[in-house]
């Protein structure tokens, strides 16, 4: 038993951020800290699972609301409205948020408000009631904190979006630059991968598709490093609909498959319809008209029973373009007619939603009370069954045991025959990380040594020859021989600064007098000197204890990857991004230039030293290239940094 529990404790030993939440509220002792522990994982489930999200902010609600605790109980109503918005059900949110921001009035509290009146806008663009959007934008403005440069990054994202949705793409592109400047600053990785997007979504509406990509693709990365479920299905579906414009229809699949397997743990039903459709069109387009048909169906019944009438016309043309494919022309042009019929209706259709808001609003607040008196019966539901789900883990607790005691002995055993092999494969493996530190040790100490003999040596001797050359009395001298003496020392002055960049090259010195950073940095600032390339370098997280050879592998691998774009790659912007978690520290280099073939392109010298080092660093390299530009990952696990 203690053996199967080691193993169990070693398997769950890197918990995430959300599961140590979860663990500390089984810890808590006073009420208080159990609210702010309820507040803390509602929030952060909200972009990962929506659904436990939900089940913790009501219990947030009922507790805090029992409890007479006004400012958790806001806090509550505020993820309502959230949760509201991320579910797609944009009119529920608005009367929680309108009661937010009156508790805050009344306590004139201006950080309050600020998020009240963002939350509000937000509200306001998916209703596309633009005009209300930017007045709130602007009064979450108002009340803004100016040295919450994060919070602001938010408002000016959101604003971006309103500018885009009302064709104003210059404004809007303006607007998310600024997003995108703030958020970098203040290195709010969530709202980078947001405007990331929007800044996407902008480019691809004016037809600048490959911009668009690259955006989407920079949002993505962010999203697959900080877990957002809800940025990543978003990704996946914009880079495939990409695809799609560009008639790759092959390498539209797997991207729009992948956004709606997201879409659906999200639990969305308004975000899965969409992904749904654009699946089918690709479908129609490469002749799957049965499978097209099929998700088309799927889609209509979502937003039937949602009642959008906007998503289920749309649904009509798609039926349309199938029925041309089958050549019924008949069916096809019946379902295009009826799509127009119906776009021209949903004018007034909108102006009847717009009155019946008023009363929407009395069956929100209706439906809270509702919910608080049913939370109070789940309440004494729960507590009887707490005691029947103890006896029932209990007895479970004790097959379960039993059945890994078993499965223990049989992995024993079966370890017992594997054992000399992995001793084997250790060795072999011990051998070679001995040799790839031997490797790359000696040729730093080689690169110091020939750059101390140039240092010292070389350009001391070219500085004395300069010195005779320059006290050579130039009176004597006639007017051809003086030429030439100034041609001479000009030529040394230019031998000498050749000598010190190799030597700098060979052994920079800011490696030596600055941490990793600033030495990437430094490199960098000299290439888009000297190059006129434009290079974006970003980090994020806490940078790890390296150690000196580390340090050194990973500014030689920043370098050479540099030095091969200069030289092949004619890009005109380059992207150097270190981000650092808790797990791992991964690199990424990535340009928009012409690309390469990796599989030849692999046994060159240049990425043959780069998987050595990387190698000697025990890590991962992943190489992408196309012709629209390269990158580069490498990544490296938090175990094997020291």
């Amino acid at each position: 038993m203690l053996l199967t529990l080691s193993i169990f404790s070693q398997l769950f030993s890197q918990e995430r951020k959300t599961d140590s939440l979860i663990q500390a509220l089984k810890n808590v002792k006073s009420i208080g800290e159990k609210l702010s522990l309820f507040d803390a994982i509602t929030k952060e489930y909200i972009n990962i699972d929506i659904e436990l999200s939900t089940t913790y902010n009501d219990s947030l609600f009922f507790l805090s609301n029992q409890l007479n605790n006004k400012e958790m109980e806001m806090s509550s109503i505020l993820n309502k409205a959230v949760i509201a918005r991320m579910n797609g059900n944009y009119a529920d949110g608005i009367a929680p948020i309108k009661t937010y921001i009156n508790y805050k009035e009344s306590k004139n509290d201006s950080s309050g408000l600020c998020t009240g009146y963002y939350q509000l806008a937000s509200l306001n663009v998916y209703l596309s009631q633009y005009e209300s959007a930017i007045s709130n934008y602007v009064k979450s403005l108002s009340y803004l904190d100016k040295t919450d440069i994060k919070q602001q990054g938010k408002i000016l994202n959101g604003m971006g979006i309103v500018f885009r949705q009302t064709s104003q793409y210059e404004k809007a592109k303006e607007t998310y630059k600024k997003s995108i400047k703030l958020s970098i600053k203040a290195k709010d990785s969530n709202n980078l991968g947001i405007a990331y997007n929007s800044l996407g979504i902008a480019l691809k509406e004016q037809d600048s598709i490959d911009k668009a990509m690259y955006y989407f693709k920079k949002s993505l990365n962010i999203a697959e490093l900080t877990g957002n479920m809800r940025l990543m299905g978003y990704q996946y579906r914009n880079i495939g609909i990409v695809h799609v414009l560009n008639e790759n229809y092959e390498s539209a699949v797997p991207y729009l498959e992948k956004g709606l397997s997201i879409r659906k743990k999200m639990g969305n039903e308004q975000t899965i319809a969409g992904s749904l459709s654009d699946l089918a069109n690709v479908y129609i387009e490469t002749g799957k008209l049965n499978q097209a048909e099929k998700l088309l169906d799927d889609a209509t019944n979502i937003f039937k029973k949602s009642g959008n009438l906007s998503g289920e016309n749309t649904m009509y043309y798609y039926y349309g373009a199938l029925e041309a494919k089958r050549g019924n022309a008949k069916k096809a042009f019946d379902y295009i007619d009826r799509h127009h019929l119906t776009r021209d209706s949903l004018e007034n259709i909108e102006l009847q939603e717009r009155i019946n808001d008023i009363s929407i609003k009395y069956d929100s607040e209706k439906k809270e009370r509702e919910i608080a008196e049913q939370q109070m019966t789940i309440a004494k539901q729960e507590l009887s069954l707490a005691e029947k789900q103890r006896q029932l883990a209990l007895w479970g607790g004790l097959g379960g045991v039993l059945a890994i005691i078993l499965a223990v002995s049989f992995w024993l055993n079966k370890e017992g025959q594997k054992r000399k092999e992995q001793e084997i494969t250790n060795l072999k493996n011990q051998h070679e990380i001995i040799r790839l530190e031997s490797l790359v040790s000696g040729e730093e100490k080689e690169r110091i040594r020939l750059a101390q003999d140039l240092h010292d040596g070389i350009n001391g001797d070219l500085s004395v020859i300069k010195f005779k050359v320059d006290s050579l009395g130039r009176k004597k001298l006639n007017k051809g021989e003086l030429e030439t003496v100034e041609n001479t020392l000009g030529m040394l002055d230019n031998a000498i600064d050749q000598v010190r960049r190799i030597s700098h090259n060979l052994a920079p010195p800011s490696l030596q007098n600055f941490n990793l950073n600033e030495a990437i940095q430094q490199h960098l600032r000299k290439i888009q000197l000297a190059h006129q390339m434009d290079i974006d370098f970003q980090t994020f997280g806490q940078v790890p204890n390296f150690s000196t050879e580390q340090e050194t592998a990973l500014y030689r691998i920043v370098q050479e990857l540099l030095n091969n774009i200069v030289k092949h790659a004619e890009a005109t912007e380059t992207l150097v991004q270190l981000n650092h978690t808790e797990e791992f520290t991964q690199l990424v280099i990535e340009d928009n230039g012409k690309g390469f073939d990796t599989k030849i392109s692999q046994n060159g010298i240049g990425l043959q030293n780069i998987a050595s080092r990387v190698a000697f660093l025990k890590g991962d390299l992943n190489i992408e290239s196309s012709g629209e530009g390269s990158t580069f990952t490498i990544t490296l696990s938090k175990a094997n940094i020291t």
